[in-house]
Formats: C-alpha cells, structure tokens, sequence
C-alpha cells in the first residue's frame, strides 16, 4: 500500500528500532501469508521489549486483497495498528487498481489515520491521503502517468512511512 511522493501506510523496517534507529529487542511476534479462497492475506503481530527509557511496542498489520472485474483488477483493505508507551495509533486503508482497457489503469487508494490520541480533535480529512493514477503500461509506444495525491497535516499512522505531511501534489509523467 504505497502513496505518492514514497508514503507508505505499512514500513516494516521500523519494527524493532527505536525513533533513533537503535535496535530493540524483539521479543515474538507472527506472520501468515496466503491464500484463503480468491483473498491473497496478510497477518503480522510484533511486540518489543522495554529498553531502559524506552517502552516496549506491539505492532499489528492485516491486509487483504482479491480479484475484481477482471484478472488484472485488484481491490484491497489494510488495517495496521501501534501500541506503545502510553500510546495508540490505528490506521486504515483502502486501495484498488483497476485495468480499464488495453494498458490503461486506473488506481485509487485512501488511507485514514482512524484512532490517534494526539489527533483526536482533528477532522478526518487532515487525517487523511488521497491518491489516483490514471496510467498507460507499456513497454512499447507511448507510456503516461497522471496522479494527484493530498495528504493532511494531521496524517500520521504509526507504522507508516511519511517523508512529508501536508502536501497536495499533481504530476503528469
């Protein structure tokens, strides 16, 4: 579940550093991937260890895809949540690629940071990312990409990968 500009709603490489990239213990955690009927699922629940000043963390990812309309369309869920130090943070999302016709795609994807105590007053749109593509893959002949994305400032899952908030982006490629 990636965004523009290299969002991402999920960034596993956060698990087991603290804020300042020092490794934490890990103390279990699970992952099941697979298969259930025409579903492609994805479980991980991680929990770290107190690390002197630094509390212990539990992190829980789902993510759900399946087939739609037709064998190259897709439409998916995402749910991550963040436990920790006081702390809570849940996040949900929503995307789908859609083959229109020939090489033409259309994808759309939102994500919304649903439970966070530090942005509990704010309203869900600065809570939120947008983004569409319309695109023609190709190898051969003339390849495009039109995408418009937003991100409000209060956008923020725990999990997440944000290199900026507050941004409202329209490029053609």
């Amino acid at each position: 579940f990636n965004g523009a500009n290299g969002t991402r709603l999920f960034h596993s490489r956060r698990i087991g550093l603290t804020p300042g990239g020092t490794p934490v213990t890990i103390l279990g955690g699970a992952r099941l991937v697979g298969k259930v009927g025409q579903w492609d699922v994805g479980l991980l629940e991680m929990q770290t260890d107190d690390e002197g000043s630094v509390p212990g963390e539990n992190f829980g990812v789902v993510r759900l895809r399946r087939p739609v309309l037709n064998p190259w369309s897709t439409a998916g869920l995402m749910l991550t949540t963040y436990y920790g130090g006081g702390r809570h943070n849940v996040a949900l999302g929503a995307d789908t690629t859609l083959r229109v016709k020939g090489d033409e795609y259309v994808s759309l994807k939102w994500a919304a940071v649903t439970e966070d105590e530090e942005r509990a007053a704010a309203d869900l749109e600065s809570r939120s990312l947008f983004d569409a593509r319309w695109e023609r893959r190709t190898g051969r002949g003339l390849s495009y990409t039109w995408q418009f994305s937003r991100a409000g400032i209060d956008y923020q899952p725990e999990l997440g990968f944000m290199p900026r908030r507050d941004f409202t982006t329209a490029n053609v490629v």
